[in-house]
């Protein structure tokens, strides 16, 4: 499969959709919403580890890190739908949860950050590329 211009946005479309049925039959069904999600996550990370839709090395590893933490907050998140969880083990599984969206909020505004920081070097490298075209045009004549 190499459409993945096609393909990941359609996957993506598709997964929001997953999303939201989910949530909305997560109380009426809480195992099969879950498994149903950790599926689709274990396909995306599969689509995302063949096909490496992107140039950057930096965005690929970032979204196969995305995909790994949602794999883990839906693994521990499954283990809310067996038996019944005491106040305290509910209450620790929110913060671990919280604490790893927290973390991976935190690494990817540090890609977006270092993706925008190397944008502007290869724009500062174009733009000085073209002062020095000029100098030199300006020169010879």
């Amino acid at each position: 499969m190499h459409n993945v211009a096609v393909v990941y946005p359609l996957a993506f479309l598709v997964r929001r959709v997953l999303y939201s049925v989910a949530l909305v039959f997560l109380f009426a069904a809480p195992v099969f919403a879950v498994l149903a999600l950790l599926g689709l996550t274990l396909a995306m990370l599969g689509l995302v580890l063949t096909e490496s839709p992107w140039t950057s090395r930096l965005v690929g590893w970032q979204h196969v890190a995305n995909e790994v933490v949602l794999y883990v907050c839906l693994v521990l998140l499954f283990f809310c739908c067996g038996p019944e969880l005491s106040a305290e083990q509910t209450l620790a599984l929110g913060w671990t949860l919280v604490g790893l969206i927290a973390a991976l909020w935190l690494f990817n505004s540090v890609v977006f950050v270092l993706a925008g920081l190397s944008y502007l070097r290869l724009v500062a490298k174009r733009l000085h590329s073209l002062y020095r075209r000029a100098k030199l045009a300006k020169a010879k004549s």
